[in-house]
């Protein structure tokens, strides 16, 4: 077997000597001796080295001998020279300048010469020309900072600095080597000779790395650190797509270490579920690394290029890589889209393993199916969720691990929730993306904690907001108190016991209020129930429904307050009586919409629609119906006026049991096109004139036909194109 060289090299002893303290300590008068001359024979020495590199030293042991021992000689110069580096840094950290004191002169001259990996700065202790070593490691600059043992902050035991020791030390070291460099010159001439062209090349061999750190906790490179575990989570690095990251540095820096650490990392391990590691040598081999990687990736079931991995080819290699992998190609998944999908409403027990997955469109259904969903940190939707819905996986603290959730989220069967601290466990304070919430109780529930409210409380940047069945609980101190959410835009509250309602005048951009099934509630406006003149300035939209109770909405005469609503919408109200619209229509001249549904006290409405703008009526009182979207018309036994000046776009009519219409009335209706009577008798009254025109009317149906005597001429005329 041939004799090989062990790894023989003067490149971290030149560089460290070539360090501004290091190199300012060499020429100075205590150790002696000239540094560019120290410098020109370690070179010469490296020389000699590299020329050795690749022999075949088996037939000459007496060469192999002195080339060992020369080796030993250049770890002996790097240890030397790094107990002198750790005397600088204590120096450095103590401000106490003891090795540096009788280097100081020869410092400023040669400071800042040589190696660009280094920088430094000045002290104001003493003498303020005593220059500071601050170290940058890799590619990224780093500032050298004193962390002891760990990260404990106890005392330290230092090492006494021996200035003429460590002269001698150096001095020695270095003229050994000197020594050793003659004789291993003349024996590397006559070896010269005696070899052939045709010598076999020695490779030298590494030792083999693993992924197992030798120490525990990783010193001295936390920012570094960090900033690589965000690079490879993030998958960017300086704004670029990352797929290699390098780390570059000269032997004994630390890379194998820091790598070591990066590859335990938990929160890698979490994100790649793959992690390969592997060793490449001097001896690079194409086929023997892919089998190792093969080796380290999980075999999957019905492997379809299943292979022995000792005989397989390149090819097969690369294959059965290649389909493992993309049996886990999901894992990454950012994005996916089940709107359309039509089949199982199941999902895997273990889809919270997707936890890069930001965008889940699909139906409520699926999002309240999402086991452990508190695992997939970076979703930003999830629609629906079930407290409780199969126990464990589904606790509301689940929810306390989505920081990055945004638009509407519903959260039901709160009433499984028994406190407050559970409550909070939710988190919805810190979700600052969330635009709307829907909190839902089950209208079978049990009396719950009075704080459960107050442990939900909202980010101030919710917009929209519902509180569906609490029960007895009292309103929370967030929205009934000191609102916090004062950018409200929509509240829904139904089913609630309050005795007072929030003060609206707090959520001065509230567009849209809904009341539902609200107990004890029998006055709604100013003065009452928490509403001021300085409510509603901006509301646009209100809805009344399953009141009961309600008697009044009470408005002040000439009353702005509610001027700027669009939509109104009132059902199941039966006992309410008074409406600002029924006295002062005038003043609600933005109005578009009005539903009037199951209010039977509410009988008188002034014209309608009041106003052009108004183009959606449904009025159902009593069996009467009126309906109105702007196009079509129609009237089944409704008694009020009607403003056909304000309907000129009506092109269908359908009346049914009505008498106070008259053909007059019909002859306003420029668009009308279509005219349907049922149970109308006593529309065409005798008092009508002989002659009716209704020229754009095209089809016209009565039912049951009995036209009084008195009409000979009954004529529809096709308006001309």
């Amino acid at each position: 077997m041939a004799a090989r060289l062990p790894g023989l090299d003067l490149t971290m002893v030149l560089t460290k000597l070539s360090e501004d303290l290091v190199a300012a300590y060499v020429s100075s008068k205590e150790l002696g001796l000239n540094f560019q001359d120290i410098k020109q024979k370690l070179l010469y020495t490296q020389g000699l080295l590299h020329a050795s590199d690749g022999r075949d030293l088996s037939n000459n042991p007496g060469l192999y001998g002195l080339l060992r021992e020369l080796s030993k000689k250049a770890d002996e110069a790097e240890d030397i020279l790094d107990e002198l580096h750790y005397f600088m840094i204590q120096d450095q950290l103590d401000g106490v300048q003891g090795p540096a004191l009788h280097v100081r002169h020869a410092a400023r001259h040669t400071f800042g010469n040589w190696l660009p990996c280094f920088s430094c700065s000045r002290t104001q202790d003493g003498d303020s020309s005593v220059p500071v070593v601050t170290r940058w490691c890799f590619c990224n600059p780093q500032k050298a900072t004193r962390s002891g043992s760990g990260n404990d902050g106890g005392p330290v035991d230092k090492l006494s600095f021996k200035r003429v020791d460590m002269s001698n030390k150096i001095k020695l070291v270095i003229e050994e080597l000197n020594s050793m460099c003659g004789p291993v010159s003349d024996l590397l001439k006559i070896a010269n000779h005696s070899n052939t062209a045709t010598s076999t090349p020695i490779t030298l061999k590494r030792p083999p790395t693993g992924s197992v750190a030798a120490q525990d906790k990783l010193y001295g490179r936390g920012v570094i650190f960090e900033q690589t575990i965000s690079a490879l989570t993030g998958s960017t690095y300086l704004g670029e797509t990352l797929s290699v990251l390098p780390f570059v540095g000269p032997g004994g820096m630390g890379k194998t270490t820091l790598t070591q650490h990066l590859y335990n990392d938990k929160g890698v391990e979490e994100q790649f579920t793959i992690r390969v590691w592997v060793c490449v040598s001097t001896s690079f081999d194409v086929t023997n690394l892919t089998r190792q990687i093969l080796r380290c990736i999980p075999a999957i079931e019905n492997e379809k290029y299943k292979c022995t991995v000792e005989t397989a080819s390149l090819d097969q290699l690369q294959k059965s890589i290649a389909e493992r992998l993309k049996s886990k190609r999901f894992y990454h998944l950012k994005f996916l889209d089940l709107e359309d999908w039509h089949g199982s409403t199941k999902l895997p027990r273990d889809i919270s393993r997707l936890v890069n997955l930001c965008h889940f469109h699909s139906s409520k259904e699926l999002h309240s199916k999402i086991h452990e969903v508190g695992k997939m940190k970076c979703l930003q939707e999830l629609k629906e969720f079930h407290v409780k819905k199969e126990g464990v996986g589904f606790e509301l603290r689940e929810l306390g691990e989505l920081g990055e959730l945004a638009g509407e989220l519903c959260v039901c069967n709160l009433e499984t929730v028994a406190s407050k601290v559970e409550a909070s466990a939710a988190k919805l304070n810190n979700k600052k993306n969330l635009k709307g919430l829907k909190l839902l109780w089950s209208t079978e529930h049990q009396t719950i904690n009075d704080d459960v409210l107050d442990g939900l409380q909202p980010h101030p940047n919710l917009r929209v907001l519902g509180i569906i069945n609490p029960g007895v609980a009292p309103c929370p101190r967030w929205l009934c108190g000191d609102i916090s959410i004062k950018g409200l835009e929509d509240l829904h509250l139904e089913g609630v016991s309050w005795g007072t309602l929030p003060a609206f005048e707090q959520v001065p951009h509230l567009s849209s209020l809904t009341l539902k099934n609200i107990a004890g509630l029998s006055v709604f406006g100013p003065g009452f129930s928490g509403v001021t003149e300085r409510s509603f300035m901006h509301l646009k939209k209100l809805q009344f429904e399953n009141m009961p109770e309600l008697e009044k909405w009470v408005g002040e005469p000439n009353s702005r307050l509610f001027s700027r609503l669009e939509s109104i919408k009132i059902g199941g109200c039966p006992i309410l009586s008074l409406f600002p619209f029924l006295e002062c229509s005038d003043l609600f001249t933005n109005l578009c919409s009005l539903h009037i549904d199951n209010c039977p006290e509410l009988s008188q409405f002034p014209p309608m629609p009041h106003t052009s703008t108004l183009t959606n009526i449904r009025v159902e009182n009593g069996g009467s119906e009126l309906l109105y979207d702007g196009k079509q018309l129609i009237i089944d036994g409704y008694a009020s006026a009607l403003a056909f000046h304000n309907m000129d776009e009506v092109e269908v009519m359908q009346i049914t049991d009505v008498s106070h219409i008259s053909f007059s009335d019909l002859q306003k209706l420029n668009s009308l096109r279509n005219i349907h009577f049922m149970k109308c008798s006593d529309t065409f009254s005798a008092e009508m004139a002989d002659n009716v025109i209704l020229r754009s009317v095209q089809n016209l149906c009565i039912l049951p036909l009995k036209l009084t005597m008195g009409i000979r001429v009954l004529k529809t005329e096709p308006k001309p194109s």
